[in-house]
């Protein structure tokens, strides 16, 4: 395997990019930042240095993939790892059709705690059987869906997306007032952190996200607040009224 390390070090994906090839052995190929900012560039990048593990965002994937060269130039990649943005299904058949010999795997997380959910995606998979929204626990993580008394809700019901373990963070940095809305000491589940996002626990003991609770949405991996942009455009003089969508 040769491993890409695409992202910065000061974010998660970053940790394992460097971190697994230095304790495996395996070379590693630090990718330009320039170079990521122009998909067939990038797709170009992966080809000539024959990358077979790789982390991507969602929309950059989409970016590679329009190109019909992408199946020449992305040939080596036998794993992706996609996070930061929603998958969805139209954008995993179009892997699977580009590339129908890579494992994909979706990584649903949060800074807080590192990697939450994730679902890995084989060659051998039919559509039916995928469901880009849906993934389970990583080790040594706890995921509950609780209701707003706090109470853990059975298979199928709605509710909100609560992790512990012992990849939880100890909270932010001079920051308690934000502590005391997402960190609490639940009675029989432990230290826990509310993550604002909404799902459901299917039969299969996979949780299927929903989307955020509050508005806010993931851009390229950063948890954008809609109504703070609502305000900074109210802020522009001739606006009266605004909707950020």
């Amino acid at each position: 395997d040769i491993i890409g390390q695409r992202s910065a070090v000061n974010v998660m994906p970053g940790m394992w990019e460097m971190l697994g090839g230095l304790l495996k052995g395996i070379t590693t190929v630090i990718i330009p930042a320039e170079i990521q900012k122009e998909p067939k560039e990038f797709a170009q990048f992966i080809c000539q240095h024959k990358l077979s593990f790789l982390t991507l965002t969602p929309s950059l994937l989409r970016a590679m993939l329009q190109y019909d060269e992408c199946t020449v130039w992305l040939a080596s990649l036998r794993m992706v790892i996609v996070g930061g943005e929603p998958l969805s299904l139209q954008l995993y058949q179009q892997f699977r059709e580009r590339l129908p010999h890579a494992t994909l795997i979706n990584d649903f997380g949060a800074t807080e705690v590192n990697t939450i959910l994730h679902s890995a995606f084989s060659p051998s998979q039919t559509l039916q059987e995928v469901n880009p929204a849906a993934g389970v626990p990583i080790a040594n993580v706890k995921a509950y869906i609780l209701d707003q008394s706090l109470q853990v809700l059975p298979p199928g019901v709605l509710g909100e997306l609560y992790v512990g373990g012992h990849s939880l963070a100890l909270g932010y940095y001079n920051n308690d007032q934000q502590n005391q809305n997402k960190f609490f000491i639940h009675p029989l589940l432990g230290r826990l952190y509310r993550t604002g996002d909404s799902g459901l626990l299917l039969p299969t003991g996979q949780i299927e996200m929903k989307g955020r609770m509050d508005g806010a949405v993931k851009i390229n991996a950063f948890l954008v607040e809609t109504a703070q942009i609502e305000q900074a455009i109210l802020n522009c003089s001739g606006i009266s009224k605004c909707a950020v969508i």
